[in-house]
């Protein structure tokens, strides 16, 4: 039996309880734990798609995905990024850590 989760992530204004903008990973097969683990500078959000919730050994593959700001106020998605060794279970993309800007 196949599970999919919808999950988003949602950026808010400093002291606004209002949704500036929503994000949704593009490929609706990948709909599993979008948004359980997001980072941010200047310039990039990276939102996490790791599964949650799956029996063991049928995890989709997972990923991260990088928007930037499109200049005029908006963010884009600008790269769908995937572990280069992907394995089942791997947990890529549950965390994501910047420093230094990478």
């Amino acid at each position: 039996m196949k599970r999919l989760l919808s999950f988003s992530a949602f950026l808010f204004l400093l002291g606004s309880t209002l949704v500036a903008q929503s994000f949704n990973p593009t490929n609706p097969n990948a709909i599993s734990g979008f948004g359980g683990a997001v980072a941010l500078d200047d310039q990039h959000i990276f939102v996490g798609d790791s599964p949650i919730g799956w029996p063991s050994g049928e995890q989709p593959g997972a990923s991260v995905y990088m928007f930037e700001t499109d200049g005029k106020g908006m963010w884009v998605e600008s790269k769908v990024m995937k572990a280069p060794d992907s394995q089942t279970g791997d947990n890529f993309g549950r965390s994501i850590f910047l420093e230094n800007g990478t």
